[in-house]
C-alpha cells in the first residue's frame, strides 16, 4: 500500500471548507482540465453510507467509480472509500483543521494498485498523477473559498 498526502492553508472557516466538500456538485469544479468528471447519480445530502457514482475520463479513457462515504466528523473529517474503481483499494481522507483565522485542508489517500506484479513500475506514475490532480484541486478550492470572504 502507498500513501499520498498533500495539505494547503485556506483563508476560510473550517465549517465552510467542510460544507464545500459535502457538496458533490463542487467535484467537477475542482477537477483538472485534462479530466472530466460526471456525477451519475443525484445525491441531495452527504451522510455516512452515501454512495456517489462517477464517470471519469482522462486520456480519452473512461473509468467508473462507486464511492461510499465511510466517515463524517463535522466539521473536521470526511472519509470516502472506493467500492468500484480502477484501483484494488482507494481510501481518501479529507481532513479540515482550523488554524487561526484560516484552516488547513489535508488530503490523505491510501492506494493499492490492481496488478501487484506491476506496482513498482506503476506507483511512481500514479503518485505523480495524484500530486498533479490534488495540487490543482487545492488551488481551485482555495480560490473559490477565498473569494467568498
Amino acid at each position: 500500500m502507498k500513501t499520498f498526502e498533500i495539505s494547503s492553508l485556506i483563508d476560510c472557516k473550517v465549517e465552510e471548507l467542510y460544507a464545500f466538500h459535502l457538496d458533490v456538485t463542487n467535484l467537477p469544479k475542482i477537477t483538472p482540465p485534462n479530466m472530466k468528471v460526471t456525477l451519475l447519480n443525484k445525491v441531495d445530502s452527504i451522510k455516512r453510507g452515501s454512495e456517489i457514482y462517477l464517470r471519469n475520463v482522462q486520456y480519452f479513457l473512461p473509468t467508473y467509480w462507486r464511492v461510499r462515504v465511510d466517515e463524517l466528523q463535522e466539521p473536521n473529517l470526511l472519509v470516502d472509500l472506493a467500492i468500484e474503481s480502477p484501483f484494488y483499494y482507494f481510501r481518501h481522507q479529507h481532513i479540515f483543521t482550523q488554524k487561526g483565522e484560516g484552516c488547513e485542508l489535508r488530503d490523505v489517500v491510501e492506494i493499492i494498485l490492481p496488478l501487484e506484479f506491476m506496482t513498482k513500475f506503476l506507483y511512481p506514475f500514479v503518485l505523480g498523477q495524484l500530486q498533479s490532480m490534488f495540487e490543482y484541486r487545492h488551488s481551485v478550492t482555495k480560490k473559490i473559498l477565498e473569494q467568498r470572504v
